[in-house]
């Protein structure tokens, strides 16, 4: 599993000259921390798409109250994850 990253901490500055300079310093961090974010998120998309495929092929083959059911707990976990990746 991939390493979850804490969000970044941009100080407050007194100027914008100030603050230039310190995104400046950091720019290859950022950068760097933007690319794995992006890649996470490509990780994340594929794996929902595969789930939301697999589940929509044991869908078809429930009865309708099952069927309601499965749909309400799958939205529970949906939340729950959509809740841990913003």
């Amino acid at each position: 599993m991939a390493k979850e990253m804490k969000p970044a901490v941009v100080p407050g500055f007194p100027t914008e000259a100030e603050e230039a300079v310190w995104w400046d310093a950091r720019r290859a961090e950022v950068e760097l921390e933007i690319r794995q974010r992006m890649k996470q998120k490509r990780r994340l998309d594929d794996l929902a798409e595969g789930t939301a495929t697999e589940i929509n092929e044991r869908a078809a083959g429930m009865a309708s109250e099952e069927r309601a059911r499965a749909d309400s707990e799958t939205k529970k976990i949906a939340d729950r994850v959509h809740l841990r990746t913003r």
